[in-house]
Order: C-alpha cells, then sequence, then structure tokens
C-alpha cells in the first residue's frame, strides 16, 4: 500500500510542477522582451487559461486519489506508528494540496485578468 502512496503522491507533485509553466511563460511573455518579439495575441492568453484549468482538475483528481490511497493505508496498518505515519501524511497532502489550489486559483485569475485586458484593448 505505503508504493501506491509514494507513486501518486510523485504523480500528483509532477503535475503540481506542470502547473508552474504556463505561470512561468506567462512572466516571460509579459515582463521581458520575448512577449515583443513573438508578438503573443489574445488568443493565446485563452488556450493557457484552459491549459491551466485542465492541469488544476487533473492535480485534484490526482490528489483525490492519493488522499483515498493515504486513508487506506491508515486502514490497514499494522502497528500505532504505522497510523501516525498516515495520519500525518494525510495532513500535509492536504495542506500542500491548498497551497497548490491557491496557487492555482491565483494563476487562473492572473491568466483571465490579461486576457480581459488584452480584448479591450482590441475592442478600443
Amino acid at each position: 500500500m505505503d508504493h501506491s502512496v509514494k507513486r501518486h503522491k510523485n504523480i500528483a507533485r509532477f503535475v503540481a510542477i506542470l502547473g508552474i509553466l504556463p505561470g512561468a511563460w506567462f512572466l516571460l511573455a509579459t515582463r521581458t522582451e520575448i512577449g515583443g518579439k513573438l508578438e503573443i495575441t489574445c488568443g493565446y492568453w485563452m488556450v493557457a487559461l484552459v491549459i491551466l484549468a485542465i492541469i488544476w482538475v487533473m492535480y485534484a483528481i490526482l490528489t483525490k486519489v492519493l488522499m483515498s490511497d493515504i486513508g487506506a493505508a491508515h486502514d490497514n496498518a499494522g502497528s500505532l506508528m504505522e497510523r501516525r505515519h498516515y495520519k500525518i501524511m494525510f495532513a500535509s497532502t492536504f495542506i500542500e494540496a491548498v497551497f497548490a489550489s491557491l496557487i492555482f486559483a491565483v494563476s487562473l485569475g492572473g491568466f483571465l485578468v490579461t486576457d480581459l485586458q488584452c480584448y479591450l484593448h482590441s475592442i478600443m
């Protein structure tokens, strides 16, 4: 059981790291000369918003699977020490998921605001 918990935790962390990539590209495109050279249009920000939303949903699903694996491992634990280990792992995974979700939400908000500003500037 511990092997599947570790595997799912690593997959969830990898997906969380994938969520950083659109944000990093956003900063590079808006704060450096790369965006000016590439002539990024309004549609790009909508595509990036959709990609980030898909990554967020994937992370939520994987976190749910991970939490259920930790719960099952806790129920099947043989000793009190193992149960404490899984309780601590459950709590740390929950806190990690809350912070990752906040970061995803802020990133989604940033992309949405940027996209709206882009469309408003193109209309005017």
